[in-house]
């Protein structure tokens, strides 16, 4: 009996502290809740990263040494990458939360707010380096110690004096602005050895780290650029072309000898684009799209869009083509004089919301192409009649996967 007495009170006494733990949920408890993500391990499986943020707050990125069992955390680290040797962690450090969100209550343009620092962590010393607000990050995949890092646009500083032109220096002065581009860093983060490139607004690491591409504006200039390379084993830049053009997208091969590039020498608003491939093995040049486009489909050109790309091997160049824009119509229309007005009919293969959803995606569609620079030959894949090409990079098959969902379309939007 007085066992059964005994194991009743431990029960009642469990039951009561299980109960005594629970909560009960509320909306309150949504700013306590955390998440884990991101996690890293490094090439050698010596070291380990992960993040732990906050529903709202600053959150820590913790780095655990697996030999030791030692475990470090980083204020606001996130979005961590692993050097190729794991001596190194390489990680973007958030603005502060609070001070982001009273600028975002201010209604502070988002291109205003406050950017990412960059962060490089020594696993092995425990040393940090830090760099200023960036823009973008690109790490090698394989064994390199070389980063790039496009800094935060610096502010054109304002003349004080007026030029007798003023309308005209104003808009020349605004596109400045806008074309100026921004510092792009090359840093070695074993030898702390660094390139700087000024006004650049495009650029790719080769994923081997050895070839960087990019494209600079040069100063107090709208219409010319310069396409460079930066070899990372010579510490030594050359200037592939070099003209009064305009340029959208780069491109380097895993290997780092290949590279393209988007560019248009149109001085109107809509402009067609052209694409160069440059073997820099062989010091070759090959126009893709040929003179006055002639290798594309009549009335095509090369759409920036479309992202410009290799695959793993390099014997492939991929790329995104599209009618070519056409000049926007004379408005002669007042405001007031017009009209806007949605019109659907049951005939409509998608809903009218569905529409005005997909309408930015339609306008910029671009159609896969590829092209291959042993035979210089170029395939146009997608066409509007097959619209969707699936390319695996990655994958040394002659096949791709094209489908087309157009037909069913309508059912679809009756019958879900």
């Amino acid at each position: 009996m007085k066992r059964i007495v005994l194991l009743s009170f431990i029960l009642a006494l469990a039951f009561s502290a299980f109960s005594q733990q629970k909560k009960p949920l509320d909306h309150n408890v949504y700013d306590h809740w955390k998440d884990l993500r991101n996690e890293a391990v490094s090439d050698n499986g010596n070291w380990i990263s992960y993040e732990i943020n906050p529903q709202q707050g600053d959150g820590w990125l913790y780095i655990y040494d697996v030999q030791k069992g030692a475990l470090d955390s980083l204020s606001r680290g996130h979005k961590a990458h692993f050097m190729p040797d794991g001596k190194v962690l390489v990680y973007r450090i958030k603005p502060l939360f609070e001070k982001t969100l009273q600028m975002e209550r201010k209604k502070v343009k988002k291109n205003k707010l406050p950017k990412d620092s960059l962060a490089v962590y020594s696993t092995k010393s425990g040393l940090l380096k830090k760099f200023g607000q960036i823009q973008q990050v690109e790490i090698p995949e394989t064994s390199s110690n070389w980063i790039a890092v496009l800094m935060k646009k610096a502010k054109i500083p304002e003349k004080k004096e007026k030029s007798k032109a003023e309308d005209h220096q104003k808009k020349t002065d605004k596109k400045l602005k806008k074309s100026q581009g921004a510092v792009l860093m090359l840093y070695n983060v074993k030898t702390d050895d660094s390139v700087s490139f000024e006004h650049v607004t495009h650029f790719s690491l080769s994923e081997n780290g050895k070839t960087c591409i990019l494209a600079s504006v040069p100063r107090d200039t709208v219409d010319k650029v310069a396409i460079i390379t930066f070899s990372t084993n010579s510490q030594k830049a050359d200037t592939l072309y070099a003209a009064e053009a305009y340029v959208k997208n780069v491109a380097v091969d895993e290997a780092g000898n290949q590279v393209a590039f988007t560019f248009s020498k149109d001085t109107v608003k809509n402009k067609a684009y052209g694409l160069y491939y440059i073997d820099l093995k062989k010091d070759k040049k090959i126009l893709v799209s040929g003179k006055d486009y002639s290798q594309l489909r009549k009335g095509w050109s090369v759409s920036t869009h479309g992202k410009i790309y290799f695959n793993k091997s390099g014997k492939e160049l991929y790329l995104g083509t599209a009618p070519k824009p056409l000049p926007p119509p004379e408005d002669t229309l007042a405001a007031s004089e017009k009209v806007s007005l949605d019109v659907w009919t049951y005939h409509d293969t998608l809903l009218q919301p569905q529409q005005k959803v997909q309408l930015k995606r339609e306008r910029n569609r671009s159609f896969v192409a590829v092209f291959y620079p042993q035979d210089e030959k170029l395939v146009q894949l997608a066409d509007p009649q097959l619209e969707e090409v699936r390319i695996n990079s990655k994958a040394r098959g002659v096949y791709s996967l094209g489908f087309d969902n157009r037909p069913y379309l309508k059912m679809t939007s009756w019958i879900g």
